[in-house]
C-alpha cells in the first residue's frame, strides 16, 4: 500500500517515461491480423522485416526469441496474402545447433520460397551475447585482434569442426546457386534510354505483372542474380543476369535441388555431405567463388 499524503490521500503514482515507439517496418513478434497488415499497405507499407533467426523451437527458445514456428508461418503467409514484402534471415550456427535442427529451418525454407528468407550463418559480432560469452569464457582474448578479422563466423556448436564447415558452404552454395523456378521472373528487356539510363523490363513470378524501372544501377545488372519488388503486387522477385559468373552451375545446381527434395534428416545429410564433397574437388583453390572459407576460425571448447 501506498503511504498517504497530506489530507490523507496516496500520493500520486511515480511518473514514468512512456515507452519507446516502434520502429517502422520492423516486427519481432507475430503479426495481429490480416486486416491490419492491409491497412498497413494501405498507408503505404511496402516491406516488413521480422526478426525470424530460426525455424526450430529448439534454437528459438536458446535464441530467448518467445516466438514459434507456428507464429512464424502463420505470421508470413499473412504478410505475403497482405501484398507485403517480406525482410527476413534465418541463421544457423547457435549453440545448440545441429544437424536435426539445421533440416528443420531448411525444409520449411525450401517448402516456401515465395517468402524470399535469406540465408546466413552466425556472425560473433564485437558487443554481441555470443560474443560477450565468448569473451567471458576466455575463448576470445585478443579482442583488437579478432576486430581486424576478415570473418566473424566460429563454431559455436557442439558440431564438429568439418560439419560446421559443411554446413557454411550449404548455406552458402544455396544462396548463389538454388533459386526455385517459382520465385523467378522473367526479363524481358535491358536497354539505354535517351537519358543514358538503364530501363529493365520484367514479368513478375508472383502476379505476372509487367514491370518497367528506369535508372537501374549498371553494377545490379553486372551481378549473377538479383532480386527486385514488383511494382503491382510488392513481392520481392528474383533474376538471374550473369549466370555464367557461377562456376559449374549445372553440377552444383542440381546438386542443391538433391539437398532440398530430402524429406527426413538422414537423406539430407548425405545430399549436403555429396554438396560437400563434390564442391571440394570442383573448386579453385586459388580463385574460390563463392569466398566461404577465408577468415572461418573455432573458438575451443
Amino acid at each position: 500500500r501506498r503511504a498517504a499524503g497530506r489530507g490523507g490521500r496516496p500520493p500520486p503514482p511515480a511518473a514514468r517515461a512512456p515507452p519507446a515507439p516502434p520502429r517502422p517496418g520492423r516486427a519481432g513478434a507475430p503479426a495481429r491480423s490480416l486486416e491490419l497488415l492491409k491497412s498497413m499497405r494501405d498507408a503505404g507499407c511496402r516491406s516488413i522485416s521480422y526478426g525470424l533467426e530460426s525455424y526450430s523451437s529448439k534454437v528459438l527458445k536458446n535464441m530467448r526469441k518467445h516466438i514459434t514456428p507456428e507464429q512464424i508461418e502463420h505470421t508470413l503467409k499473412m504478410t505475403y496474402d497482405a501484398s507485403i514484402n517480406i525482410i527476413g534471415n534465418f541463421i544457423f550456427g547457435d549453440e545448440v545447433e545441429d544437424e536435426s535442427t539445421i533440416y528443420e529451418t531448411m525444409r520449411f525454407w525450401f517448402d516456401h520460397p515465395q517468402y524470399g528468407i535469406n540465408l546466413a550463418m552466425i556472425e560473433t559480432y564485437p558487443g554481441s551475447e555470443y560474443y560477450k560469452e565468448l569473451v567471458q569464457r576466455g575463448k576470445i582474448t585478443d579482442k583488437l585482434a579478432f576486430l581486424k578479422r576478415d570473418d566473424w563466423r566460429i563454431n559455436l556448436t557442439q558440431m564438429q569442426d568439418e560439419t560446421y564447415r559443411k554446413y557454411v558452404v550449404l548455406v552458402q552454395l544455396l544462396s548463389f546457386y538454388y533459386h526455385p523456378q517459382s520465385t523467378l521472373g522473367t526479363i524481358e528487356k535491358i536497354y539505354l534510354n535517351e537519358q543514358g539510363e538503364w530501363v529493365l523490363e520484367t514479368i513478375c513470378p508472383h502476379c505476372g505483372a509487367k514491370n518497367v524501372y528506369r535508372n537501374v544501377r549498371e553494377s545490379m545488372l553486372r551481378q549473377s542474380y538479383f532480386k527486385i519488388l514488383c511494382q503491382e503486387c510488392f513481392h520481392s522477385a528474383e533474376f538471374w543476369c550473369k549466370r555464367d559468373r557461377l562456376p559449374n552451375y549445372d553440377k552444383i545446381e542440381y546438386l542443391c535441388r538433391m539437398v532440398a527434395e530430402a524429406r527426413n534428416v538422414h537423406d539430407f545429410r548425405e545430399a549436403v555431405d555429396t554438396l560437400y564433397r563434390i564442391y571440394l574437388e570442383l573448386r579453385d583453390p586459388a580463385n574460390p567463388y563463392p569466398r566461404i572459407f577465408e577468415g572461418i576460425s573455432r573458438a575451443e571448447k
